[in-house]
């Protein structure tokens, strides 16, 4: 979304909408998936960039995916730029799949390294890309306030196109909460700057812009003056999609002004261009003025053949908006002909599709809501993160002060050392007074040390709790979506109750077994319903163990029960199941995670059949966690993976043991 590019992720679907033929698509893009996989450092960076670009044309999914690789190797290289590149577009295409919590996040880690970096150009845009996804989700004050904070940046860089880009932006959310005069004067205000230093069909876009708001508040001639304006930029620059729904709607307005023959003509022309290029919405509004202007003439017979292609192209698209109006003009055409039962029929499907709308404007509704709920949710997890990472910085600073103040403290013993040996006299009071500032020297170094352990303790945590977190919304996130409104908010309480229990125990590295088992048991039903209840679980406390008083790291065991249910039972066919055991051997709590399913080499072949799979952070969290703890016991916790097989040496499954010392 670099380059002051239109405001509107809608206008990439309608550029996607004339791609070329699959054939050459696939071919250019097995082309640069090849390019990617020979080359090394920035070249390859720059290939992923490209073939991300041109996936998005068929799969947004897999193209978020190339641009997550294309970041990651860009930021392990040390290429801030590419990664800052690779990070946008990832953005952009998360706002294309209507993830705009994802889409957020993005572009405010750009904002943050740029504004890092001092980069103004970049915070401009990154303000600008923030204020389109709040644009995306309703949320039209945030989306003015992030506009107006690019404003003075790209003003102090004297950069008239950004400028008249976020001036245009804000014309369009005044536009959208039906605010005519203040979006004029932000469109025209932007069209003096596009002129002046904006492309020609950037210009265009925004006098298309003033031409809608002048035909809402009825100023047609006003309106066609700007249209033809933008008619002649659009044959210019041979853009035949737009040239054709420009000419319908020059058509529109002059129905409006009641110039029947001009409108046909320029209908007409319309619709020639539409069947020219193929594109079949425009076209099904066309027919529908085309059957406007002749029930004005009293043709009522040829109107009702324009309505019938409209309804054709309508029913074709699956446009319930297209089928709703053109019905409701049927009722009229078979009125002026004498025809009311044919009138009535059509009159029934109209009010049909008419509730048909109703009910998904207020499913859209909801939608609209929910991503701003998840967009809300984002920012408070941004918020906490940056809170921590403020916090482990200002720990670091003062860890970096004691060692200075350390570092001082030895120099000044040795000046002191040194004096006390020149006096023969003060030798044993020297020495005295040398042993005891060596002794709270180490007494500050055992400090210290003690201090960086729980610092990175912290810091680990810091990485798990919002890995779980992600994932158990990851669990629930299906039943949101698929709009199931009782089971959504009955597992958003859920993990609501959830997110507390981790919250509660966050300031602690232990918890008892209890509330560790709660957990697991919360974790297992959100992830057993997110997968239709796909496999049986069960958790197993032996009678030995007091789950009161018994403590275990907090989220120890969660990563290796994840990992068993996506890579062991998942792909599995046919039932699957899984079962937890907590038990005591002599001084140890001993937890087994045991899965029937398809064993770790056929997950790890499945796993590289995948292309651009990433790493399991909670693996590696979780084998670091362990790592730390084991520096801090005598006694270690262990972990075995054992692989199960029948009698006749067939994976049956996985056994993972962890051994913790009793604390």
């Amino acid at each position: 979304m670099q380059g002051h590019q239109s405001p509107y992720w809608a206008v990439i679907f309608f550029i996607l909408s004339l791609v070329p033929p699959l054939a050459a698509q696939d071919t250019v893009l097995d082309s640069l998936e090849q390019l990617a996989a020979q080359s090394t450092d920035s070249a390859r960076i720059d290939a992923l960039l490209a073939w991300g670009t041109k996936l998005r044309q068929v799969d947004l999914e897999q193209s978020a995916n190339v641009f997550k690789m294309a970041r990651d190797e860009a930021a392990e290289l040390g290429y801030l730029r590419r990664q800052l590149r690779a990070g946008n577009k990832l953005g952009v295409s998360y706002g294309m799949m209507g993830n705009y919590g994802q889409a957020l996040e993005q572009f405010t880690i750009g904002l943050d390294l740029h504004t890092a970096s001092g980069n103004l150009l970049g915070m401009a845009e990154s303000y600008n890309n923030i204020g389109i996804v709040y644009q995306h989700t309703g949320d039209y004050p945030s989306s003015i306030e992030t506009y107006l904070s690019a404003l003075p940046l790209y003003d102090s860089l004297d950069d008239k196109s950004g400028t008249a880009s976020c001036l245009h932006n804000i014309g369009v959310v005044n536009d959208m909460m039906g605010e005519d005069e203040n979006a004029l004067e932000y469109f025209k205000k932007a069209l003096l700057l596009k002129k002046e230093a904006s492309t020609e069909l950037d210009y265009s876009l925004t006098l298309h812009s003033i031409a809608l708001v002048y035909d809402r508040q009825a100023r047609y001639d006003e309106a066609l003056q700007l249209l033809f304006e933008h008619l002649e930029i659009l044959r210019k620059y041979q853009d035949g999609a737009r040239e054709a729904n420009t000419l319908n709607t020059i058509g529109k307005l002059y129905i409006s002004l009641g110039s029947m023959e001009a409108a046909e003509n320029y209908l007409l022309d319309s619709r020639e261009k539409c069947i020219e290029l193929g594109v079949k919405s425009p076209l099904s509004h066309v027919y529908y003025n085309l059957a406007k202007v002749h029930l004005d003439r009293n043709n009522p017979a040829l109107a009702i053949d324009f309505l019938n292609q409209s309804i054709l192209i309508g029913s074709g698209l699956k446009s319930a908006v297209l089928q709703k109006q053109a019905h409701d003009l049927m009722v009229e055409a078979y009125s002026k002909e004498g025809n009311y039962q044919q009138a009535l029929k059509h009159l029934e499907i109209a009010n049909s599709f008419r509730d048909s709308l109703f009910s998904a404007e207020k499913n859209s509704a909801f939608q609209q809501w929910q991503s701003r709920l998840n967009v809300y949710e984002k920012n408070q997890q941004l918020e906490a993160q940056q809170r921590e990472l403020r916090w482990l910085d200002e720990r670091l600073l003062l860890d970096r002060r004691l060692r200075l103040a350390l570092i001082a403290a030895l120099f000044v013993v040795m000046v002191a050392a040194l004096l006390f040996f020149q006096k023969n006299k003060l030798r044993k009071r020297a020495n005295q007074e040398l042993a005891q500032k060596n002794q709270h020297i180490e007494s500050q170094r055992k400090e210290i040390a003690s201090i960086n352990d729980v610092l990175e303790k912290r810091m680990l945590r810091a990485q798990m709790n919002p890995h779980f977190i992600f994932n158990s919304l990851s669990s629930i996130q299906h039943f949101i979506t698929a709009n199931d409104k009782k089971s959504a908010l009955r597992y958003l309480s859920k993990f609501s109750s959830l997110l507390r229990q981790v919250l509660e125990d966050s300031i602690t590295n232990t918890t008892v077994l209890s509330e560790e088992v709660q957990l697991l048991k919360t974790y297992l039903e959100l992830e057993s319903l997110r997968f239709d209840k796909g496999f049986e679980y069960h958790i197993h406390i032996s009678p030995e163990l007091d789950p009161h008083t018994t403590e275990i790291p907090i989220l120890l065991v969660q990563p290796y029960v994840e990992n068993a249910i996506l890579h062991g039972l998942m792909p599995k066919k046919g039932p699957r199941q899984l079962n937890v055991y907590f038990e005591k051997e002599m001084s140890q709590l001993v937890c087994r995670i045991v899965d029937n399913g398809i064993g770790r080499k056929a997950a790890a072949a499945l796993k590289a059949q995948k292309k651009g799979s990433h790493t399991s952070r909670g693996m590696q969290v979780a084998q670091k966690r362990l790592e730390a703890l084991n520096r801090q016991q005598e006694e270690q916790t262990l972990l075995v993976i054992n692989d199960l097989y029948d009698d006749h040496q067939a994976p049956q499954g996985t056994e993972v043991i962890i051994k913790i010392p009793e604390s």
